[in-house]
């Protein structure tokens, strides 16, 4: 999971991105000690990512995922 580049999330198809997405929101959430579920946060947290990886082809899903919460 860590190795998936923005170019490939980006190439999923609906299902596989949907199943990766849900993956990483869930790790992540546990990494920060969240245990409630937000769909609304959650609906707005894929689309950022997924526009930041559209500016961002070749680095990792992951390492943006870690910059946004670099402060957190």
């Amino acid at each position: 999971m860590a190795r998936i580049t923005c170019s490939q999330y980006l190439a999923m198809s609906p299902g596989d991105s949907s199943v990766f997405s849900a993956w990483m929101s869930g790790w992540f959430n546990q990494k920060k000690g969240y245990v409630f579920v937000d769909l609304n946060a959650y609906a707005r947290n894929v689309a950022s990512v997924k526009a930041w990886c559209a500016t961002n082809p070749t680095q990792t899903v992951m390492a943006g995922l870690e910059r946004s919460t670099a402060g957190q």
